[in-house]
Protein backbone atom coordinates (compact mmCIF):
# COMPACT_ATOMS: atom_id res chain seq x y z
CA UNK A 1 0.00 0.00 0.00
CA UNK A 2 1.39 3.41 -0.97
CA UNK A 3 1.90 6.14 1.67
CA UNK A 4 0.21 9.44 0.82
CA UNK A 5 1.69 12.90 1.59
CA UNK A 6 -0.08 16.18 1.09
CA UNK A 7 1.69 19.47 0.24
CA UNK A 8 1.73 20.67 3.87
CA UNK A 9 3.70 17.59 4.91
CA UNK A 10 6.24 18.18 2.17
CA UNK A 11 6.72 21.83 3.18
CA UNK A 12 7.14 20.83 6.82
CA UNK A 13 9.85 18.36 5.98
CA UNK A 14 11.60 20.96 3.79
CA UNK A 15 11.64 23.48 6.63
CA UNK A 16 13.01 20.82 9.00
CA UNK A 17 15.79 20.07 6.53
CA UNK A 18 16.75 23.74 6.28
CA UNK A 19 16.92 24.06 10.07
CA UNK A 20 18.98 20.92 10.53
CA UNK A 21 21.45 21.91 7.80
CA UNK A 22 21.82 25.38 9.28
CA UNK A 23 20.95 27.24 6.08
CA UNK A 24 20.30 30.88 6.94
CA UNK A 25 20.66 34.34 5.48
CA UNK A 26 21.70 35.83 8.84
CA UNK A 27 25.43 36.37 9.54
CA UNK A 28 26.50 36.12 13.17
CA UNK A 29 29.52 36.99 15.29
CA UNK A 30 31.36 34.18 17.08
CA UNK A 31 29.06 32.17 19.32
CA UNK A 32 29.44 33.28 22.96
CA UNK A 33 31.65 31.07 25.12
CA UNK A 34 29.93 29.05 27.87
CA UNK A 35 26.67 29.02 25.95
CA UNK A 36 24.93 25.98 24.48
CA UNK A 37 23.93 25.54 20.88
CA UNK A 38 20.75 23.49 20.88
CA UNK A 39 19.41 22.06 17.64
CA UNK A 40 15.97 20.47 17.67
CA UNK A 41 14.32 18.78 14.71
CA UNK A 42 10.66 17.82 14.69
CA UNK A 43 8.67 15.38 12.66
CA UNK A 44 4.96 15.11 12.06
CA UNK A 45 3.12 12.75 9.78
CA UNK A 46 -0.36 11.48 9.16
CA UNK A 47 -1.78 9.75 12.13
CA UNK A 48 -0.01 11.69 14.95
CA UNK A 49 -1.04 14.96 16.54
CA UNK A 50 2.09 15.71 18.56
CA UNK A 51 5.37 16.23 16.69
CA UNK A 52 8.27 13.93 17.46
CA UNK A 53 11.43 15.86 18.37
CA UNK A 54 15.12 15.06 18.54
CA UNK A 55 17.73 17.44 20.02
CA UNK A 56 21.48 17.70 20.36
CA UNK A 57 23.48 20.21 22.45
CA UNK A 58 26.92 21.63 21.76
CA UNK A 59 28.84 23.61 24.40
CA UNK A 60 30.69 26.63 23.02
CA UNK A 61 34.26 27.12 24.25
CA UNK A 62 36.34 30.30 24.50
CA UNK A 63 38.12 31.40 21.36
CA UNK A 64 40.82 33.79 22.57
CA UNK A 65 41.42 36.92 20.52
CA UNK A 66 43.74 39.90 20.82
CA UNK A 67 42.03 42.81 22.61
CA UNK A 68 41.86 46.28 21.18
CA UNK A 69 44.27 48.74 22.83
CA UNK A 70 43.79 52.47 22.55
CA UNK A 71 46.76 54.50 21.32
CA UNK A 72 47.08 57.50 23.68
CA UNK A 73 48.77 60.59 22.30
CA UNK A 74 52.46 61.10 23.04
CA UNK A 75 52.96 63.09 26.24
CA UNK A 76 55.61 65.47 27.55
CA UNK A 77 57.16 65.22 31.01
CA UNK A 78 59.80 67.25 32.84
CA UNK A 79 63.10 65.50 33.49
CA UNK A 80 63.11 63.55 36.73
CA UNK A 81 59.32 63.55 36.97
CA UNK A 82 56.88 60.63 36.86
CA UNK A 83 54.81 59.87 33.77
CA UNK A 84 51.32 58.37 33.71
CA UNK A 85 49.33 57.52 30.58
CA UNK A 86 45.78 56.14 30.43
CA UNK A 87 44.77 53.31 28.08
CA UNK A 88 41.47 51.68 27.18
CA UNK A 89 41.33 47.97 26.45
CA UNK A 90 38.33 46.34 24.76
CA UNK A 91 37.43 42.66 24.40
CA UNK A 92 37.16 41.11 20.95
CA UNK A 93 36.89 37.42 21.97
CA UNK A 94 33.66 35.45 22.43
CA UNK A 95 33.88 35.26 26.23
CA UNK A 96 35.75 36.26 29.39
CA UNK A 97 39.53 36.31 29.17
CA UNK A 98 42.32 37.79 31.28
CA UNK A 99 45.09 39.88 29.75
CA UNK A 100 48.46 40.35 31.42
CA UNK A 101 50.04 43.77 30.88
CA UNK A 102 53.75 44.14 30.27
CA UNK A 103 56.21 46.64 28.83
CA UNK A 104 59.66 47.42 27.57
CA UNK A 105 61.38 50.82 27.91
CA UNK A 106 63.82 52.31 25.43
CA UNK A 107 65.26 55.64 26.74
CA UNK A 108 66.97 58.07 24.36
CA UNK A 109 69.37 60.75 25.67
CA UNK A 110 68.34 60.00 29.23
CA UNK A 111 69.85 58.44 32.30
CA UNK A 112 68.13 55.13 33.04
CA UNK A 113 64.50 55.50 34.20
CA UNK A 114 63.82 54.12 37.64
CA UNK A 115 62.75 50.55 36.92
CA UNK A 116 60.37 49.56 34.16
CA UNK A 117 56.89 50.78 33.47
CA UNK A 118 54.24 49.46 35.84
CA UNK A 119 50.52 49.10 35.25
CA UNK A 120 47.50 49.80 37.40
CA UNK A 121 46.06 47.20 37.42
CA UNK A 122 48.72 44.82 36.07
CA UNK A 123 46.14 42.45 34.57
CA UNK A 124 42.65 43.01 33.17
CA UNK A 125 39.77 40.53 32.86
CA UNK A 126 37.23 41.39 30.19
CA UNK A 127 33.81 39.80 29.70
CA UNK A 128 32.09 39.34 26.35
CA UNK A 129 28.96 37.83 24.85
CA UNK A 130 26.66 38.37 21.87
CA UNK A 131 23.03 39.22 21.31
CA UNK A 132 20.60 36.35 20.87
CA UNK A 133 17.77 38.76 20.03
CA UNK A 134 17.83 42.10 18.25
CA UNK A 135 17.27 45.33 20.21
CA UNK A 136 15.93 48.58 18.89
CA UNK A 137 16.95 52.21 19.25
CA UNK A 138 15.73 53.54 22.60
CA UNK A 139 15.60 50.17 24.36
CA UNK A 140 17.80 49.51 27.38
CA UNK A 141 17.75 45.73 27.70
CA UNK A 142 19.81 43.11 25.89
CA UNK A 143 19.01 39.41 25.57
CA UNK A 144 22.07 37.15 25.53
CA UNK A 145 22.71 33.41 26.05
CA UNK A 146 23.13 32.14 29.59
CA UNK A 147 26.60 31.04 30.66
CA UNK A 148 25.19 28.13 32.62
CA UNK A 149 25.12 29.73 36.07
CA UNK A 150 22.17 31.47 37.71
CA UNK A 151 23.62 34.65 39.22
CA UNK A 152 24.14 38.37 38.54
CA UNK A 153 26.97 37.86 36.06
CA UNK A 154 26.99 36.60 32.49
CA UNK A 155 30.22 35.70 30.72
CA UNK A 156 32.17 38.01 33.02
CA UNK A 157 29.83 41.00 32.61
CA UNK A 158 28.45 42.52 35.83
CA UNK A 159 26.71 45.71 36.95
CA UNK A 160 28.91 48.78 36.58
CA UNK A 161 30.88 47.43 33.63
CA UNK A 162 31.40 49.48 30.50
CA UNK A 163 30.25 47.78 27.29
CA UNK A 164 30.96 48.51 23.67
CA UNK A 165 28.00 47.57 21.47
CA UNK A 166 28.35 48.47 17.83
CA UNK A 167 29.96 51.90 17.73
CA UNK A 168 28.65 53.06 21.10
CA UNK A 169 29.60 52.71 24.76
CA UNK A 170 27.19 51.96 27.60
CA UNK A 171 27.20 51.18 31.34
CA UNK A 172 25.59 48.05 32.79
CA UNK A 173 22.84 48.66 35.36
CA UNK A 174 22.14 45.02 36.18
CA UNK A 175 22.53 41.44 34.97
CA UNK A 176 20.04 38.61 35.43
CA UNK A 177 21.67 35.35 34.40
CA UNK A 178 19.67 32.15 34.25
CA UNK A 179 21.15 28.68 34.53
CA UNK A 180 19.88 27.84 31.06
CA UNK A 181 18.33 29.62 28.12
CA UNK A 182 18.69 33.39 27.95
CA UNK A 183 19.92 36.13 30.27
CA UNK A 184 19.19 39.85 30.42
CA UNK A 185 21.60 42.76 30.59
CA UNK A 186 19.99 46.08 31.52
CA UNK A 187 21.81 49.30 30.62
CA UNK A 188 21.80 52.61 32.49
CA UNK A 189 20.96 54.44 29.24
CA UNK A 190 19.02 53.68 26.09
CA UNK A 191 20.54 52.25 22.94
CA UNK A 192 21.68 54.87 20.46
CA UNK A 193 21.12 52.61 17.46
CA UNK A 194 19.43 49.37 16.44
CA UNK A 195 21.54 46.27 17.13
CA UNK A 196 21.00 42.93 15.45
CA UNK A 197 21.22 39.30 16.51
CA UNK A 198 24.85 38.20 16.83
CA UNK A 199 26.23 41.66 17.66
CA UNK A 200 29.25 41.43 19.97
CA UNK A 201 28.75 42.80 23.49
CA UNK A 202 32.30 43.59 24.62
CA UNK A 203 33.54 44.86 27.96
CA UNK A 204 35.92 47.82 28.00
CA UNK A 205 38.19 48.88 30.86
CA UNK A 206 40.89 51.45 31.49
CA UNK A 207 44.36 51.06 32.95
CA UNK A 208 47.33 53.35 33.47
CA UNK A 209 50.95 52.95 32.44
CA UNK A 210 53.27 54.49 35.03
CA UNK A 211 56.95 55.41 34.98
CA UNK A 212 58.21 56.41 38.42
CA UNK A 213 60.85 58.77 37.01
CA UNK A 214 61.75 59.50 33.40
CA UNK A 215 65.38 60.13 34.37
CA UNK A 216 67.59 63.12 33.63
CA UNK A 217 68.49 64.56 30.24
CA UNK A 218 72.00 63.51 29.30
CA UNK A 219 72.82 66.13 26.67
CA UNK A 220 71.04 69.47 26.33
CA UNK A 221 69.83 70.52 22.91
CA UNK A 222 69.19 66.89 21.88
CA UNK A 223 65.78 65.24 21.80
CA UNK A 224 65.13 63.11 24.88
CA UNK A 225 62.34 60.57 25.10
CA UNK A 226 61.25 57.14 26.29
CA UNK A 227 59.64 54.66 23.92
CA UNK A 228 57.34 52.33 25.88
CA UNK A 229 55.96 49.18 24.27
CA UNK A 230 52.81 48.09 26.10
CA UNK A 231 51.61 44.52 25.52
CA UNK A 232 48.29 42.96 26.56
CA UNK A 233 48.62 39.16 26.34
CA UNK A 234 45.74 36.67 26.59
CA UNK A 235 46.07 34.15 29.41
CA UNK A 236 43.96 31.67 27.45
CA UNK A 237 46.23 31.86 24.41
CA UNK A 238 49.56 33.68 24.72
CA UNK A 239 49.72 34.02 20.93
CA UNK A 240 46.81 36.44 21.17
CA UNK A 241 48.24 39.81 22.16
CA UNK A 242 47.97 43.45 21.29
CA UNK A 243 50.77 46.04 21.51
CA UNK A 244 51.06 49.81 21.47
CA UNK A 245 54.19 51.93 21.33
CA UNK A 246 53.96 55.18 23.27
CA UNK A 247 56.46 58.03 23.23
CA UNK A 248 57.11 60.14 26.34
CA UNK A 249 59.03 63.28 25.43
CA UNK A 250 61.28 64.52 28.22
CA UNK A 251 62.14 68.19 28.54
CA UNK A 252 64.17 70.10 31.07
CA UNK A 253 62.63 72.63 33.41
CA UNK A 254 63.55 76.19 32.51
CA UNK A 255 65.66 77.73 35.31
CA UNK A 256 66.83 81.33 34.95
CA UNK A 257 68.60 83.84 37.15
CA UNK A 258 68.56 87.56 36.38
CA UNK A 259 69.94 90.65 38.15
CA UNK A 260 69.59 94.39 38.00
CA UNK A 261 71.19 97.28 39.83
CA UNK A 262 68.31 99.03 41.56
CA UNK A 263 70.40 101.99 42.74
CA UNK A 264 72.07 102.69 39.41
CA UNK A 265 70.15 100.93 36.60
CA UNK A 266 72.47 99.75 33.84
CA UNK A 267 72.85 96.93 31.37
CA UNK A 268 70.72 95.75 28.47
CA UNK A 269 68.27 93.01 27.61
CA UNK A 270 65.16 93.96 29.56
CA UNK A 271 62.98 91.03 30.60
CA UNK A 272 59.36 91.49 31.70
CA UNK A 273 58.29 89.30 34.62
CA UNK A 274 55.00 89.87 36.43
CA UNK A 275 54.66 93.21 34.63
CA UNK A 276 58.02 94.42 35.97
CA UNK A 277 61.18 95.06 33.97
CA UNK A 278 64.40 93.30 34.91
CA UNK A 279 67.79 93.30 33.29
CA UNK A 280 69.42 90.07 32.28
CA UNK A 281 72.87 89.33 33.62
CA UNK A 282 75.37 90.63 31.10
CA UNK A 283 78.99 91.76 30.94
CA UNK A 284 78.02 95.40 31.39
CA UNK A 285 76.12 94.95 34.67
CA UNK A 286 78.09 96.81 37.33
CA UNK A 287 77.62 97.98 40.89
CA UNK A 288 79.42 100.17 43.42
CA UNK A 289 79.72 99.69 47.15
CA UNK A 290 76.40 100.53 48.76
CA UNK A 291 74.35 99.78 45.63
CA UNK A 292 71.32 97.53 45.94
CA UNK A 293 71.16 94.53 43.62
CA UNK A 294 67.90 92.74 42.93
CA UNK A 295 68.07 89.09 41.83
CA UNK A 296 65.28 87.32 40.00
CA UNK A 297 65.01 83.53 39.84
CA UNK A 298 62.42 82.06 37.49
CA UNK A 299 61.36 78.38 37.37
CA UNK A 300 59.09 77.42 34.44
CA UNK A 301 57.50 74.03 34.03
CA UNK A 302 57.39 72.48 30.53
CA UNK A 303 54.29 73.06 28.43
CA UNK A 304 53.24 69.44 28.65
CA UNK A 305 53.69 68.63 32.32
CA UNK A 306 53.49 70.10 35.84
CA UNK A 307 56.25 69.64 38.39
CA UNK A 308 56.03 69.04 42.13
CA UNK A 309 58.28 69.49 45.14
CA UNK A 310 60.05 72.51 43.65
CA UNK A 311 62.60 73.99 46.08
CA UNK A 312 65.02 76.80 45.21
CA UNK A 313 68.26 77.23 47.13
CA UNK A 314 70.56 80.26 46.73
CA UNK A 315 73.37 81.58 48.87
CA UNK A 316 73.87 85.28 49.48
CA UNK A 317 76.68 86.37 47.11
CA UNK A 318 80.07 87.08 48.65
CA UNK A 319 80.78 90.75 49.45
CA UNK A 320 77.06 91.47 49.75
CA UNK A 321 74.57 91.65 52.63
CA UNK A 322 71.02 90.35 52.42
CA UNK A 323 68.31 93.01 52.60
CA UNK A 324 66.06 91.80 55.42
CA UNK A 325 62.51 90.76 54.44
CA UNK A 326 63.17 91.36 50.73
CA UNK A 327 62.33 87.90 49.36
CA UNK A 328 59.13 87.66 47.33
CA UNK A 329 57.51 84.71 45.56
CA UNK A 330 55.21 85.83 42.77
CA UNK A 331 55.33 89.31 44.40
CA UNK A 332 54.08 87.90 47.76
CA UNK A 333 56.06 87.80 51.03
CA UNK A 334 57.41 84.32 51.66
CA UNK A 335 57.32 82.13 54.74
CA UNK A 336 60.35 82.35 57.02
CA UNK A 337 61.69 85.64 55.67
CA UNK A 338 63.50 87.96 58.06
CA UNK A 339 67.08 89.08 58.70
CA UNK A 340 68.40 85.94 56.98
CA UNK A 341 67.52 84.90 53.43
CA UNK A 342 65.09 81.94 53.41
CA UNK A 343 66.76 80.79 50.21
CA UNK A 344 69.88 79.69 52.11
CA UNK A 345 68.04 76.74 53.67
CA UNK A 346 65.87 76.15 50.61
CA UNK A 347 62.56 77.77 49.70
CA UNK A 348 59.54 75.85 48.39
CA UNK A 349 58.08 77.63 45.37
CA UNK A 350 54.88 77.38 43.35
CA UNK A 351 52.94 79.32 40.71
CA UNK A 352 50.28 80.61 43.10
CA UNK A 353 49.87 84.36 42.67
CA UNK A 354 47.10 84.58 45.27
CA UNK A 355 48.88 82.90 48.18
CA UNK A 356 48.40 84.48 51.59
CA UNK A 357 51.43 86.56 52.58
CA UNK A 358 54.00 84.58 54.63
CA UNK A 359 52.21 81.29 53.90
CA UNK A 360 54.34 78.37 52.75
CA UNK A 361 54.29 77.49 49.05
CA UNK A 362 53.20 74.03 47.89
CA UNK A 363 56.11 73.26 45.57
CA UNK A 364 53.69 72.63 42.69
CA UNK A 365 54.11 74.44 39.37
CA UNK A 366 51.49 73.82 36.71
CA UNK A 367 52.40 72.97 33.12
CA UNK A 368 53.83 76.03 31.33
CA UNK A 369 53.48 78.12 34.52
CA UNK A 370 56.28 79.89 36.39
CA UNK A 371 57.40 80.56 39.93
CA UNK A 372 59.29 83.86 40.27
CA UNK A 373 61.49 84.59 43.30
CA UNK A 374 62.95 88.04 43.95
CA UNK A 375 65.41 89.06 46.66
CA UNK A 376 67.80 91.97 47.26
CA UNK A 377 71.31 92.44 48.61
CA UNK A 378 73.51 95.48 49.12
CA UNK A 379 77.09 95.53 47.91
CA UNK A 380 79.55 95.76 50.85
Amino acid sequence: MKKRFNISHILSLFVIALFVLGISQQSYAAAPANSTITNTASLIYTGISTPITASVDVSVTLVAAAPTLSAPADNTVAAGQPSTVSYTITATSNGPDTYNLGSGLIPTNLTAPSGTATYTPNAVTLGATALIASATLGANTLTVPSDGAANSSVNGIVAGDTLVIGANTYTVASVVDNATGTSTITLTSNLLANVSVGTLVAEQQTFSMNIASVGAVTATGVAANISTVTTATSVANAAQKSTDTHLTNVVEVSFEKLVRNVTTPNGAGAVVINAQNYFATAANISAASGDTLEYVIRVTAPAGTPIAGAVVTDAVPIFTTYVANSTRLNTITVAGDGATSPLIAGLSVDDDSARVAAAAATGAIAAAASAVVIFQVTVD
